[in-house]
Order: C-alpha cells, then structure tokens, then sequence
C-alpha cells in the first residue's frame, strides 16, 4: 500500500480492475522449489540431536541433491521460519580476557597410526574465549586429569596469556564432587590454577550448557 503511493481512503474508491493491475496476485516463489526444500528440512530436523549435526553438512548435501539450491542464507532462514526457537534465551556479556571456557566435545575422533595401522580413538579438547570466540582446539588420549590440564596449559599457551578464570563443565578430571553451590575442585587442577594466576568457576549441577559446539564450529 504505501509504495503504490496512494492513500488508505483513496484505494477505497477506487474498481477491482485498478486494485487488480495495483496489487497482482502473482508471486516470484517457486512452489515446487520450496515444497522440495521443505520436505528435506523434515529429515534435517529429524537429525538435529545427533552427534556431530551441522546445518553446513546438511547444506552441502542438499546442494548436491538439488538441481537448482538456495544459496546458505535463505537456507537456514528458511529452516528457522519452518522451526522457530521456542526455547528462550539470554544474552550474556563477555569481558575480554575475563575468562577461558573449557569442556570436551561429545563426539570423538580417530587417529590412524602410522606405523601399525591401528585406529585410536582420541577425545577432542576445546576451549574458547567468550568474548571474540578465539578457539583453540587439541586432540588427546583421554579425558583424565593429567591429559585435562596438558590441554589447558597448551591453550594458554596458544593465547599468550591466562584469563582471570576457567569455567569448566563438571568434568571428572577437574571437579571431585559437583554442587548447585561451591564444587569441589580436585587439588592437582587447583595447583595449575594457582600457578597461572587464576581462578577455575565450574558451571552449575545440572546446568552445563557452556557452548554448543555443533551448531557453532561445524566440528
């Protein structure tokens, strides 16, 4: 209405023939496109909790089954329109430098040695600065203690520096007993956390939702 350039009251007046040739019925959508893109958005959603999910993923192999795709963009809105977030949320403010999270990824990889062929699986350390998203990511042998604190020295040595904390997940190798209070940290995790100046701030019992990797890093 308001790029025909006419008012509300003089539209009013005006035959069906003139509204007709104003307003056309006719739309630039693809019906047959879109009808295509939203039946493989069914089985998009259907994978969504698996481990490893991205949307690039799922793009490229959308891209390789459609003849003529929509560009990344108005694929994911087109996704988010179809499955809105009903899931409130809050924004947080990060300080830089503040603070270093840290946790492992769900899924595990697999390095192939060189020399025997065998495959090892490897968990997958992560750990990210808030504020810029600055991630720095290692492969090691195990979750435990000594592999944890390896991983941390590394990313602060890939940073340069150490943060005022670490905010952990309620990892075995980091918490001895977790709490909705004060956690309890294992000492050898506490030594390192004393040498480097700072401060480890596990995340709450039954609230561990540091960062989604999956949906961030495409890893």
């Amino acid at each position: 209405m308001q790029a025909s350039g006419y008012s509300f009251k003089e539209l009013l007046g005006f035959d069906i023939a003139v509204l007709s040739e104003l307003f056309s019925s006719y739309t630039t959508l693809d019906a047959t496109r879109h009808n295509e893109l939203m039946l493989y958005f069914e089985g998009v959603n259907k994978a969504w909790n698996h481990p490893g999910f991205t949307f690039l993923y799922h793009y490229q192999q959308y891209v390789e089954l459609d003849a003529e795709p929509y560009s990344y963009t108005r694929f994911f809105e087109h996704y988010r329109r179809k499955y809105p977030k009903e899931k409130g949320s809050m924004k947080l403010q990060h300080i830089a430098g503040e603070e270093m999270f840290v946790d492992f990824a769900g899924k595990k990889l697999q390095i192939v040695d060189k020399h025997t062929g065998e495959v090892i699986a490897v968990e997958v350390f992560v750990a990210i600065l808030p504020c810029s998203q600055y991630t720095y990511i290692q492969a090691c042998r195990s979750q435990k203690r000594e592999d944890m604190i390896s991983c941390c020295t590394a990313a602060l040595r890939f940073y340069g520096g150490s943060p005022k904390g670490i905010v952990s997940d309620n990892l075995k190798s980091a918490v001895n007993r977790s709490s909705r209070y004060e956690a309890d940290i294992n000492r050898s995790f506490k030594d390192f956390a004393r040498h480097y100046n700072c401060v480890i701030n596990p995340t709450r019992s039954y609230a561990p939702q540091l960062f989604n990797i999956k949906t961030i890093y495409n890893i």
